[in-house]
């Protein structure tokens, strides 16, 4: 799992600012490339049926997004964390589905007191993301019947999170 992380971390480093959306998918084809070359290197992630459970390696160690950003203009964490979240599952070559629980997970790196609410914010921006990637059609609850977050303790690997689809 950490090449996979370090391969990703590689990759978001070489990226220019994305400002929006409408920039990961309009002009940058060497985006796509390097996508496609970090999955090719791993093999695919993506899971033959809709029956299996699928892991999305996410490039954070700790929550990026927190209850008091606000996603109020086009240029706010928010939007830097949804465009790091497509990045990561686009590399992971998922693919579509009509519906899917979504789970986040974070391994946490140590034993201090955190609550599993506090990821929802990060939950929103991956559930924006997979349907930018066009995995599933829409984040609503016809689509998402589970969205929910899981901290799970430290067991002496680094500290890490990920996206399981079901």
């Amino acid at each position: 799992m950490p090449d996979v992380r370090d391969e990703l971390a590689e990759m978001l480093a070489t990226l220019p600012h994305v400002r929006h959306r409408c920039d990961l998918e309009r002009g940058t084809e060497s985006l796509r490339e390097r996508c496609r070359a970090a999955a090719g290197r791993r093999g695919s992630a993506a899971s033959a049926g809709q029956d299996r459970v699928t892991a999305i390696p996410l490039p954070w160690v700790r929550p990026p997004l927190t209850g008091n950003d606000r996603g109020h203009t086009r240029y706010s964490p928010f939007v830097r964390v949804k465009g790091e979240a497509l990045v990561a599952i686009r590399a992971a070559r998922v693919e579509p589905r009509a519906t899917a629980g979504v789970t986040l997970h974070w391994l946490i790196p140590d034993r201090r007191r955190r609550d599993a609410d506090n990821l929802a914010p990060t939950l929103k921006a991956c559930g924006d993301a997979l349907v930018a990637a066009g995995v599933l059609p829409d984040d609503g609850w016809q689509h998402v019947p589970i969205a929910a977050c899981r901290i799970h303790p430290p067991d002496g690997t680094p500290a890490r999170m990920w996206l399981e689809l079901t």
